[in-house]
């Protein structure tokens, strides 16, 4: 999927899902984890990495779980939080999956916002303070005090319908501790919780180039219907190294007050930004006056259609959902519209072979022709060694790719 033909939502999807596949393979043995803290046998491993992408990245692969529920999802990153830090990012990522994970599961309305801060800095040390806060079920006091016991769940009535091993927040507290740092929080029922995870950082010598790197001339005013959705979208504008100034806007008051505002700051600006998440106000008209129509604008909001809005020519929808360097490259640079290559044209430019492709198991055969289509050559697909003998002895083939154990003839026999 990822190599056809895919609107903008649907890349992201795609890229999710690789990106979802390949962590979860490291770390959905919960179980196996447990095993190795209750033996002791589980290690922490230090390395320099980069703590906006690992959030960002967590905060991409939950996503997916909001759009089936009407609640915001935000992320707030100070911009005084440094980028590179030494430290064991997969279990810091493995932590976040479950705070983040678990705080979207139990709300259905309102949000979940995600907010990192520096709570103690030293030199080259730093704590870290990552707050998950949603507006969901919350937690009885009783249940609070079996919250981070091995196999042990929330059993209120809102809760039951919720499933799952009742290990995650026992391994991220042990994780947590592991690496030096602690889990706390608050819940009140009815009005969510707070968890709070504190974790002691090296800072990397890799920040303060970072920093210089991505400090850019560019100038946003960025205008917002929600507190938090504002914070949110500026600070992603800042770790982007982008100058910002805000504005909340009051739905009530109309176009008039924006309008205004634009005009006073229109000589000094690059860029309109407009989060379109609980904003009111009749953004065709706003768009229609002249104050906005040398100007480069963007719409922000999460992976909806924008349709009438975003086909004129000086206006661009960008996901909400997105990262800080992909912020930074997309303002920074205008690359011209490329079509991307479909299979038929690259094998036209490209020296085309002749495949048999041998493989009893169907999953793994279609997926293994589609690669070889997609590379320009053309694939014939056997199921198993009779039929394949059979299309050798009437085809000519460049490559022949064998499946080894197959139940008829296994590949070794059929090559003899």
């Amino acid at each position: 999927m990822s190599q056809s033909k895919l609107e903008a939502s649907q890349q992201r999807y795609v890229d999710i899902i690789l990106k979802s596949t390949a962590d979860l393979t490291k770390i959905v043995n919960e179980v196996l984890d447990f095993s190795k803290m209750e033996s002791g046998k589980l290690h922490i491993v230090d390395e320099d990495f980069d703590l906006y992408e690992v959030i960002e990245q967590t905060r991409d692969i939950l996503f997916i779980n909001v759009l089936t529920k009407n609640i915001d999802l935000n992320l707030v990153i100070y911009s005084d939080t440094p980028r590179w830090l030494i430290g064991d990012k997969l279990r810091l990522k493995q932590i976040l999956l479950n705070l983040i994970g678990n705080a979207i599961k139990f709300t259905d309305q309102g949000r979940v916002v995600i907010k990192v801060s520096i709570e103690d800095q030293h030199q080259d040390d730093v704590d870290v303070e990552i707050v998950v806060e949603d507006t969901g079920i919350g937690i009885s006091e009783e249940d609070q005090q079996n919250l981070f016991q091995a196999f042990s769940q929330v059993e209120s009535s809102d809760s039951r319908r919720f499933s799952g091993t009742g290990l995650g927040l026992v391994i991220s507290k042990n994780l947590a501790t592991l690496m030096g740092g602690d889990i706390t929080m608050y819940s009140q029922p009815g009005q969510g919780s707070k968890f709070a995870l504190k974790l002691p950082f090296k800072i990397s010598a890799k920040d303060s180039e970072s920093r210089q790197a991505e400090a850019s001339p560019v100038k946003a005013l960025i205008f917002a219907a929600d507190n938090t959705c504002l914070m949110e979208t500026r600070t992603l504008f800042d770790r982007a190294g982008i100058n910002t100034e805000c504005s909340l806007v009051e739905n009530q008051d109309g176009i008039d007050p924006v309008v205004e505002c634009i005009q006073r700051n229109l000589a000094y600006i690059d860029l309109l930004v407009f989060d379109l998440r609980h904003l009111g106000i009749d953004l065709e008209q706003l768009l229609d006056t002249g104050s906005t129509k040398s100007v480069r604008i963007l719409l922000m909001d999460y992976d909806r259609d924008v349709e009438s809005l975003s086909t004129r020519d000086n206006v661009e929808f960008v996901s909400i959902i997105n990262t800080s360097r992909s912020i930074a490259e997309m303002v920074n640079s205008e690359p011209a519209a490329v079509e991307p290559q479909d299979s038929s044209s690259q094998a036209e430019n490209s020296d085309s072979k002749q495949v048999l492709l041998v493989d009893d198991n169907q999953v793994n055969l279609k997926l293994a022709s589609e690669l070889i289509r997609l590379w320009g050559h053309e694939v014939t697909e056997a199921e198993h060694g009779s039929k394949a003998l059979e299309i050798y002895q009437n085809e000519t083939f460049d490559l022949i790719i064998l499946d080894i154990q197959m139940p008829d003839i296994d590949g070794v026999s059929l090559l003899q």
